[in-house]
């Protein structure tokens, strides 16, 4: 997760939103669960003490009320998506085609289409679906 953090503050004409805490991020989780929703991979919780949202060429990740209005929140843009099975499913970023969603039941990221919601690609790791979602590198070696 450090490269990934590392690889993401030196994109040129990225948009970073300021860190949560973890209070804000715990009622969050609550506000979640209450709107049937699943909760934030942990992976996802460590990205968010250093990004609350991002938006780099196109592409965003969500955060937890981001202050800004080009930023996307996570509970907004999940109830305005009406994808299938929220309580499993939790959208945390797009690009123009796609959607990074988090599967609690496989315990993976998967790449879904935004349109027929069909699973394009599965990653084990949060870095690697957000390098896919926001069409980056997989890492600078020199990080």
């Amino acid at each position: 997760m450090q490269k990934l953090v590392k690889q993401l503050k030196v994109l040129s004409d990225a948009n970073a939103g300021t860190p949560v805490d973890r209070t804000q991020i715990i009622l969050y989780q609550k506000q979640l669960q209450e709107n049937d929703f699943t909760t934030l991979p942990n992976e996802y919780v460590e990205l968010l003490h250093h990004f609350n949202a991002f938006a780099w060429n196109g592409s965003f990740l969500y955060g937890i009320k981001p202050f800004k209005d080009f930023f996307l929140d996570i509970l907004s843009e999940n109830v305005l998506s009406f994808h299938p099975l929220p309580s499993i499913n939790l959208i945390l970023g797009n690009n123009e085609y796609d959607y990074l969603v988090w599967n609690c039941a496989d315990m993976r990221y998967q790449i879904i289409d935004k349109e027929t919601f069909m699973v394009l690609n599965t990653y084990s790791t949060l870095a690697d679906g957000i390098r896919h979602i926001l069409k980056i590198e997989n890492d600078f070696s020199d990080l």
